[in-house]
């Protein structure tokens, strides 16, 4: 097929990443404007609808040899975690080369959403230690990109935290994700290319770009394919500018547990599945119940975030453990309840996983297995001494 001919465009703090495929737009709130020294930005906004249409991509503008490398072995990976929907793909520049780098530059701008695990991150890695940071949000992932009221909301509601710990806090509203959809690439996957696509904006200004991860990375191994995991984070690196990811050892119980102990950061936090309800938490969707038991095995108790505040270990035996989404975070609540003495919890949450987890089933048996075990056991029949 025709390669991918991406153009990237950049007036003052407007970008728009253009090809036949796709018209890619994200906008900046500041006040100076934005001056990435590459197209990296593009590279990986673009590589992921590459793969999807199997066209080799070509970049209108510089990198450097070691993006370049990596954004091939993502292709390679992809391809075969998602074959026939993923295609390897070749990439290309105008001009693969280096650029020195500014000495003066900041250490980490941290991706910041609202959520338990950006929350926790700023936390731990930053209040705990006496420090603060840059963050950055995006408004066209959890939030529509023209949905300014429950976004402001979200603002509102995280200002304490925000005041803070962090000191310059960019905005970014990106119609990505809705171009992304258009070609059937849902955010499990898309968020990680999204993501780190407008961090890489910052390479200018920074050496690193700080994501919290999503789960210990134990179980990066049976999340996979996921957009962001401890497999590919990584590879969103060129010669100057990498990515962190930043608490990657706790699980979620963990991280509600030491969330308690801040009040800023637990007063803020918006995690609920229920668009219509955000930035405040419903209490019942499934995202909402699982938060409720991290708080309720860790602590023995539930903090006052939610609109519904009850709460019952039936609700969480309810939840679909076929669903993926339900499954992993179910048990990160049986390892909190063994770690907290509540054995009740942990025997019968293990129970119900094994029962959902296709890799504990007993393999099925096919027709031809049943064909010859029945042909062995005719032919026992029929040899002296045979039943």
């Amino acid at each position: 097929m025709e390669t991918l001919r991406v153009e990237t465009h950049i007036s003052g703090n407007d970008v728009h990443i253009r090809s036949d495929a796709f018209d890619m737009h994200l906008e900046l709130n500041r006040s100076t404007p934005v001056s990435p020294t590459s197209v990296s930005t593009s590279l990986w906004l673009a590589l992921p609808i590459a793969m999807r249409l199997g066209r080799d991509l070509h970049l209108c503008g510089r990198i450097d040899a070691t993006a370049l490398a990596n954004a091939q072995s993502l292709a390679n990976t992809w391809a075969n975690w998602e074959p026939g929907f993923f295609h390897p793909v070749h990439i290309s520049a105008d001009d693969v080369s280096s650029t020195p780098s500014r000495q003066d530059r900041k250490e980490t701008l941290m991706l910041y959403s609202g959520g338990m695990d950006s929350s926790h991150a700023l936390c731990r890695e930053f209040i705990a230690q006496g420090r603060r940071t840059d963050a950055l949000t995006i408004q066209g992932m959890d939030y529509k990109a023209d949905d300014d009221e429950r976004f402001n909301a979200l603002l509102s509601k995280t200002a304490p935290l925000r005041q803070e710990v962090i000191d310059q806090h960019f905005l970014i509203r990106s119609n990505v994700a809705q171009q992304m959809k258009r070609h059937g690439i849902d955010a499990d996957i898309g968020h990680g290319f999204h993501l780190f696509g407008c961090l890489f904006l910052f390479e200018e200004e920074y050496r690193h770009g700080a994501i919290a991860a999503d789960s210990p990375i134990d179980q990066d191994y049976v999340l996979a394919p996921w957009g962001t995991s401890a497999h590919t984070n990584n590879r969103f690196c060129n010669e100057q500018f990498s990515i962190l990811t930043l608490c990657n050892d706790v699980d979620r119980p963990a991280k509600a547990r030491l969330l308690n102990d801040y009040p800023n950061a637990l007063q803020s936090l918006s995690f609920c599945k229920h668009y219509e309800v955000r930035p405040d938490n419903c209490g019942r969707c499934s995202k909402c119940i699982r938060t409720k038991a991290n708080f309720e095995l860790e602590l023995g108790s539930i903090p006052d975030i939610f609109i519904d505040p009850s709460y019952s270990f039936s609700d969480v035996l309810a939840l679909d453990l076929t669903n993926r989404e339900n499954r992993i975070p179910a048990t990160n609540l049986m390892m909190s309840a063994y770690r907290n003495g509540r054995m009740n919890e942990y025997r019968i949450l293990a129970e119900k996983i094994a029962q959902h987890a296709p890799h504990l089933q007993p393999r099925k048996e096919s027709a031809l297995s049943r064909r010859l075990r029945r042909w062995k056991k005719s032919i026992a029949k029929r040899l002296p001494g045979g039943r």
